[in-house]
């Protein structure tokens, strides 16, 4: 699980945008959560997904009923990305001025370490 962690954390140290990343699979268990350390923005995403997490089935409902792979929502303060995968589902929680196109490209990114993403997965379960 650490290798999983480590591989999001790095996102989020890099892009400081992002406070937090949450993966779930197809049947929306936890699958790895990392949050940004700092103890402000800590507080910051902390109540976000909160806030997201009651709305969550809602917002799953709808990218499910529909053929898209990706869906953004903008609250008073924050932006958040959900896409889903072959087999998971991410959560990109950002700053409300975050660069979409931006997010993409980072999402995009991930992606590509799919692979790596499954094995850990694997592990997890296991």
């Amino acid at each position: 699980m650490s290798e999983l962690n480590n591989f999001l954390k790095k996102y989020i140290e890099k892009f400081d945008f992002i406070n937090a990343i949450v993966l779930t699979d197809k049947e929306e268990i936890q699958v790895c959560a990392s949050y940004r350390q700092d103890e402000e923005k800590y507080n910051s995403a902390a109540q976000m997904l909160s806030t997201f997490i009651t709305q969550r089935n809602e917002h799953l409902q709808k990218l499910n009923n529909t053929k898209a792979k990706a869906i953004t929502f903008m609250y008073t303060d924050h932006l958040i990305y959900m896409e889903l995968w072959e087999n998971l589902k991410i959560c990109m929680f950002c700053v409300k001025d975050a660069n979409l196109p931006f997010i993409n490209k980072i999402v995009e990114d991930m992606k590509e370490s799919l692979s790596q993403l499954n094995k850990a997965i694997e592990n997890i379960k296991n």
